[in-house]
């Protein structure tokens, strides 16, 4: 005979209101009766609820009733709390429903944005409402299990972070970031890649001519992806011959293959003349001059028309070639990735005697060597920048970073310290305030991100927060966004224990009869711990969720025994 209980619940049968009472939560409530589109009525005592409490409301209906259609409805919250019930609870008769349909329902609703502390709802009430919209095939007599209870959510915040992309400027100016030799037309066995000079000049009446290569490691410095706006390059003249000369500066032709060599010669005096290299080595007539000679297709080095920019060159100094022309050229050799053969300089034919400059090498002990100056917009994150989260203020509550993931295996961390996701914090301002950070290393196209703990001033409750860095990605894009495989409220990205629920949304025991299971409280978990922080004794960034056997792991040991045991007794038999 199955029993209800309408003078305790408050049940509404067929038509008919009892009174009732109010429940501490938890509380659980077998076989009750509803009538069709009738309801049944219970009043929590919210003054029972857990810290950060999230309200639970689940009905499942009997077996005979898998068709029967049921509704929850959260209402009329009555008491002090909260001081006025700001949203998204207001005193009196706002509601909150489950969607209607069959089966089990939950209605959950979370009470953290009101007030985190459990203490603050004492002497609060609240209704939940069941109601059998239908009864399905089976018809009357219905019957539900009803469960309430609240749920502890410990703190958390996700974000989703892509930093301002704004112009930048870079001078690329390390000698090893230079290639620069002298191409002889006089001897096209010599070079002066080792040299302190570079020389442009020119005789049309005697064969002088003198030009000079330039390579610039661009990838170094600035972004595949970037917007190059300007280009400036700075050479040093430090003597020049005759009454000076136009220098014109061009691109040269790209071999993917074969990149000249600037050789390691290093010819004396003020190096208008070259010496030989040991080592292969760009000259007048060829590309590659070594063991295996790559001729230049027009001697004096392949190059492309027009002139990017030029300098009429008449007294020593600085000189600065740019233009829109330069710029581009920087752009195609960021996109294809064709920096390797770089710009020649030559000097345009003068009057009937050899006119000239030298210039400074990236080899020489100067400060006045070559400088590449871009002025450029970066298409993704690049060395350092700022967000300012705002997405979700936590009361009362601080933040203590804890780790960073290098998830792309690039080996730049975002932050200058690696192991650290640095924060400013003002213990007086309980707040979100913008996290700074930086990038170190080459450049990348993964994403990496940091997670931090979260802790609860007010409840002493520990929980997870999660930043998730997109490099060359759309953080809009939902395909770009990390899966979260486990439900944990941690994304794969970030999560220490992808696998196993270790989040703010779900954990699993640790310790206890229920170890490896799932939970979202520790009352679940018999005497263990619920783990839903990322937890990670040894800092070894596994979780220590990981760690455990799988959920009926000794379940499955001991059934095994016990198998072995009556196979061994069954032989004894026989």
């Amino acid at each position: 005979m199955r029993i209800t209980q309408p003078l305790v619940l408050g049940l509404t049968l067929f038509g008919a209101t009892a009174a009732h009472a109010q429940l501490a939560l938890p509380h659980n409530a077998t076989e009750i009766m509803l009538s069709p589109g009738g309801d049944a009525l219970f009043t929590m005592d919210l003054g029972t609820v857990s810290e950060r409490p999230v309200l639970v409301m689940e009905v499942v209906p009997d077996a005979a009733h898998p068709d029967m259609e049921i509704q929850i409805e959260l209402n009329n919250f009555v008491g002090a709390g909260c001081g006025g019930f700001p949203d998204p609870v207001i005193e009196g008769s706002a509601s909150a429903f489950s969607d209607p349909g069959t089966g089990s329902k939950t209605l959950e609703f979370s009470l953290i944005g009101c007030n985190p502390v459990a203490s603050q709802w004492l002497g609060v009430t609240a209704d939940v409402r069941v109601r059998a919209l239908a009864l399905g095939n089976a018809g009357a007599p219905a019957f539900v299990d009803v469960t309430l209870k609240s749920r502890t959510l410990p703190p958390f915040n996700e974000i989703f972070a892509a930093p301002m992309l704004t112009p930048q400027v870079v001078t690329i100016e390390d000698a090893a970031d230079f290639r620069d030799t002298t191409l002889y037309e006089d001897d096209d066995k010599t070079s002066n890649g080792a040299g302190s000079f570079l020389w442009a000049a020119n005789n049309p009446l005697q064969p002088v001519d003198r030009r000079t290569l330039i390579a610039v490691d661009l990838s170094a410095k600035v972004p595949s992806d970037a917007t190059v706006d300007a280009v400036v390059l700075l050479l040093t003249a430090n003597t020049v011959l005759g009454s000076g000369v136009d220098v014109d500066l061009f691109e040269v032709s790209h071999d993917p293959l074969n990149p000249w060599p600037e050789g390691s010669a290093n010819a004396s005096g003020n190096e208008f003349n070259g010496d030989f290299s040991a080592t292969p080595a760009a000259t007048w007539t060829y590309r590659e001059l070594g063991p295996t000679s790559l001729p230049w297709s027009s001697p004096g080095g392949d190059f492309l028309s027009p002139v990017l920019a030029s300098f009429a060159v008449s007294i020593p100094g600085p000189y600065f070639f740019t233009g829109p022309a330069l710029a581009a050229a920087v752009q195609n050799m960021l996109v294809s990735g064709e920096d390797g053969d770089g710009f020649l300089l030559a000097a345009a034919s003068p009057a009937l005697t050899t006119a000239g400059v030298q210039f400074l090498s990236s080899e020489g002990s100067f400060s006045d060597g070559p400088k590449m100056i871009i002025d450029f917009t970066p298409g993704s994150p690049w060395n350092s920048g700022e967000f300012s989260p705002n997405v979700e203020d936590f009361i009362n509550e601080g933040e203590d970073l804890r780790w960073i993931y290098d998830t792309d295996n690039d080996d730049i961390y975002v932050t200058p310290i690696s192991g650290i996701c640095e924060v400013d914090f003002d213990p007086e301002t309980p707040t979100l305030v913008p996290y700074t950070y930086q990038y170190n290393g080459t450049p990348f196209t993964g994403h990496d991100c940091c997670t931090w703990q979260i802790d609860s001033q007010q409840t002493g409750l520990v929980g997870t927060g999660q930043a998730i860095f997109f490099h060359n990605l759309d953080p809009t894009n939902p395909s770009h966004i990390p899966p979260d495989s486990d439900l944990d409220g941690i994304r794969n990205l970030c999560d220490n224990c992808p696998a196993r629920p270790n989040g703010p949304l779900l954990g699993t025991c640790v310790g206890g009869s229920s170890e490896g299971s799932i939970c979202q409280n520790d009352g679940e978990c018999g005497l263990g711990n619920c783990h839903q922080s990322q937890e990670d004794a040894d800092k070894d960034f596994v979780g220590d969720v990981c760690l455990l056997p799988e959920p009926g792991f000794a379940l499955a040991l001991a059934s095994g025994a016990l198998l072995l045991c009556a196979l061994a007794r069954r032989r004894a038999v026989l």
